[in-house]
């Protein structure tokens, strides 16, 4: 079926819920591997350790940064660390793009070759698992009070009712297939889920 016909197919019947069952686009079979929004500037419900509650965050996607010395981090099995058979391959081909309006950075995983990680890709490509979620570590940041505004890097925050926490560079450790993520906008990248008009990639 040509990308036209899919479209119009998808169009048909209601867009966006017949889209999110197909298998992504971005995926390359080749390589065992698959494009995807890694995160976003839209807020996300976070624990705050200093607050000891959950706080709405903003992740700065100019503020990320790579483990010293590396260009990929690995992908794990909703964010297990504790064991070499929770990694299911490795992120690597940063780029930034924008998602729904807000700024996001995007990647492909890389699946290895492992029984565990081709069963992971599986669920990728057949259109089950869709959800990612970021690890990082938290370098500096900025909380805004509720009900105050402050411009950050030039732009500005509101800290609405609840406060909110924007942390403007952060470390990322590990990123981790997920049953359901904390950022809904970040998913498994694919021309049929999200339309040109929604993401445009600035690479």
């Amino acid at each position: 079926m040509k990308r036209e016909e899919m479209k119009a197919l998808i169009e048909r019947f209601g867009g966006k819920a017949i889209a999110t069952r197909t298998v992504p686009t971005s995926y390359n079979t080749k390589e065992d591997s698959v494009e995807a929004v890694l995160t976003t500037e839209k807020p996300a419900d976070v624990w705050d350790w200093e607050k000891w509650d959950v706080v709405p965050e903003v992740l700065r996607m100019d503020g990320m940064l790579l483990p010293e010395g590396r260009n990929q981090v690995p992908l794990l099995d909703s964010h297990s660390h504790y064991s070499i058979t929770d990694q299911l391959g490795s992120v690597r081909t940063f780029s930034d793009a924008t998602v729904a309006g807000f700024a996001a950075k995007t990647a492909r995983f890389f699946f290895a070759s492992t029984q565990d990680a081709q069963d992971a890709a599986t669920k990728v490509k057949e259109g089950h698992v869709t959800d990612n979620s970021v690890g990082y570590e938290v370098l500096s940041s900025i909380w805004i009070a509720p009900g105050a505004t402050v411009e950050v890097n030039g732009k500005n925050y509101s800290g609405g009712e609840r406060g909110l926490r924007v942390t403007t560079q952060w470390k990322l450790k590990e990123v981790s297939l997920c049953p359901i993520g904390a950022d809904e906008l970040a998913t498994m990248r694919s021309e049929a889920q999200i339309p040109d008009a929604v993401l445009e990639s600035k690479v």
